[in-house]
């Protein structure tokens, strides 16, 4: 007997060994397409070859319940230079911006401009972390807070 996998129109013959069984099937096949990690997976014989079809299954996606956890134990902070460039529009409000003032403010920017530097390495770093993460699917649905 021969064996055809069918995915999205691309045929492929398989081995027996790989083909009798659902689970060997789908494990071995999840390792080249994780998306048909949950598969549905429907078999046709015609004459001496099985067609082997896999579909698609929508499943579930990663827990959100570990992110807003994450999220709401970190604590509230305010990007320096945010706090500071409020500080300097107040002043200017106020018509006490002067460069004597933006004299005695010098540490604030300095300062404000360092954390805000290390404040966008570590967002890139997250961000980069974040698009490097496999998709992994959740064993429950998570439930919106």
């Amino acid at each position: 007997m021969k064996y055809v996998l069918v995915i999205e129109g691309q045929e492929t013959p398989l081995d027996e060994t790989i083909a009798a069984n659902d689970d060997v099937l789908r494990t071995t096949i999840a390792a080249y397409m994780p998306q048909l990690a949950n598969a549905e997976i429907q078999r046709q014989t015609q004459g001496d070859t099985v067609r082997i079809q896999m579909l698609k299954r929508a499943g579930t996606k990663g827990s959100v319940a570990a992110v807003c956890q994450e999220l709401c134990a970190a604590p509230p902070q305010l990007n320096p230079a945010l706090s500071l460039a409020w500080q300097i529009e107040q002043l200017k409000l106020q018509k006490d911006l002067d460069i004597t003032a933006l004299i005695a403010l010098q540490p604030q920017i300095e300062a404000a401009y360092t954390n805000g530097q290390k404040w966008e390495v570590a967002i890139a770093s997250a961000n980069l972390n974040l698009c490097r993460a496999p998709a992994t699917p959740a064993r429950i649905t998570p439930k919106l807070i």
